[in-house]
């Protein structure tokens, strides 16, 4: 695992907060319980060569909602069922390389569907959220697979 990660920082909301980015992240989980983890490319801008979730930023004039549809189809090509999403409680806000970000956290169910990757990514898999496998996840997927565990 690489330890010179470096990791966001959660911070409390405060007045003057302005994000200057919208993200959406979603956490895919199958029938049988596992996540789905998707690894970004060597090159990609965020953690190259981790495996994650879907991060998807919010376009101007798009809803969180809307975001987290676009971005699942875009990413694995897969249509979201309203009835299979969970949005998390509260929304995540975040420094990160000096930019502002509010995040908010969705959990997906997708039943058994075939996945076909975009080009952010290079393979996919479904893991055990309870394995003790040692894989270089990104800190925000590993938060969303700690808080599925709890749900």
């Amino acid at each position: 695992m690489d330890t010179n990660l470096e990791i966001p920082k959660n911070i409390s909301l405060e007045k003057d907060f302005i994000p200057q980015n919208l993200v959406v992240n979603a956490l895919i989980y199958d029938d049988k319980g596992r996540v789905l983890l998707l690894k970004k490319k060597e090159g990609h801008t965020f953690y190259p060569n981790y495996w994650g979730v879907i991060m998807e930023k919010v376009k101007r004039g798009e809803t969180f909602d809307e975001a987290l549809h676009r971005g699942v189809y875009e990413e694995i090509n897969l249509y979201v069922d309203e009835s299979n999403v969970e949005q998390l409680e509260e929304d995540l806000f975040k420094v990160w390389k000096e930019k502002n970000y509010q995040v908010r956290r969705y959990f997906v169910g997708v039943g058994d569907n075939e996945i076909v990757l975009n080009h952010e990514h290079d393979e996919y898999m479904w893991f055990n959220p309870n394995s003790n496998e040692d894989i270089d996840i990104t800190p925000d997927a590993r938060d969303m697979i700690e808080g599925f565990l709890k749900s």
